[in-house]
């Protein structure tokens, strides 16, 4: 596989997030990370697929394998934090992802 073909699934998870369709795109995801398994546009993909999906946990082991500073990935952090009701640890995500946003 290469960029053109990561590009295409990317895409085509993304329509079906926007239908509604999260399992769809969490199987297009998950392929897409598959074949780009340190490619971090895939694991946000896939850890957002899990949050829609509201399995919150999968979503947290994704996304934990950014790095801390990547600002998309915090709020993905924050969201599934909270949806595991680690409310603090959530709020403490989002306020550094606050903080980056000023810096």
């Amino acid at each position: 596989m290469n960029d053109n073909h990561k590009d295409f699934l990317a895409i085509l998870g993304y329509i079906y997030l926007q239908h509604g369709l999260f399992q769809k795109s969490l199987i297009i995801f998950k392929t897409m990370q598959l074949f780009f398994p340190n490619d971090a546009h895939a694991i946000k993909s896939l850890s957002y697929a899990y949050l829609m999906l509201n399995e919150y946990q999968n979503a947290l082991t994704e996304i934990d394998k950014l790095n801390e500073h990547d600002k998309p990935a915090l709020l993905i952090k924050s969201k599934a934090l909270w949806g595991l009701g680690n409310v603090d640890e959530s709020r403490i995500v989002l306020q550094t992802y606050l903080d980056m946003r000023k810096s």
